[in-house]
């Protein structure tokens, strides 16, 4: 079989998939149906994936990649920039996310409410542990940036649970299919709530 019919092939199978799985949701999706759709043996498939998990991650691996940049990014940013955003900053900061997610709405609502059963279904905290971990790089950076300054670190249970209200509000979101107008209207209170609150709680000296 040349490569390029190969290719071709793969894709069909990955295309025919990313449907099947949008549909159905990892549980319920079968591969004998996404063979089926794909117009290929079932066979066939196990050629180019060795069971559904590796097929659904495939399906997903582009969306994994940018979060995986966007968690990177929040790592390197907090170094590079004041701590101290302005909240039109904050909310800059959500519309761009907003803009991400109204693009990649299927795949997003695929990862956080229909990965049930796959090796992604815990996702969501590992972004978690991510969160917190940008929390901690940001007080590393307050401590060497403002040395005659006293902040107060919020405790791991805060920050976790944090980072699980915006996960969740993200899945919300994507359940209802909120319009882009709504998703902005959402984006702006949190970015309020959290600008103000955030402020209070870490900046000891503003209080």
């Amino acid at each position: 079989m040349s490569q390029i019919k190969k290719t071709a092939i793969g894709q069909k199978i990955l295309k025919s998939a990313r449907a099947i799985f949008i549909k159905q949701g990892f549980l319920k999706a079968s591969l004998r149906d996404i063979a089926k759709r794909a117009k290929v043996p079932l066979s066939n498939l196990y050629t180019y994936y060795s069971d559904k998990n590796a097929l659904f991650a495939t399906v997903l691996k582009p969306v994994l990649n940018d979060l995986e940049r966007f968690c990177e990014f929040a790592r390197s940013n907090r170094r590079e920039v004041s701590p101290f955003e302005t909240l039109q900053e904050e909310k800059q900061y959500l519309h761009f996310a907003l803009d991400y997610i109204n693009k990649h709405r299927q795949e997003l609502n695929l990862l956080f409410n229909q990965s049930f059963g796959s090796s992604l279904e815990n996702y969501s905290e590992y972004l978690a542990q991510e969160y917190e971990k940008n929390w901690d790089l940001l007080f590393i950076d307050l401590k060497k940036n403002f040395p005659n300054r006293k902040f107060n670190k919020p405790s791991s249970f805060f920050l976790r649970n944090m980072a699980h209200f915006h996960i969740m509000t993200i899945s919300k979101i994507l359940m209802n299919d909120y319009s882009q107008t709504e998703m902005t209207k959402i984006s702006d209170e949190i970015a309020i709530f959290i600008w103000h609150g955030g402020m209070g709680l870490i900046d000891l000296e503003a209080n």
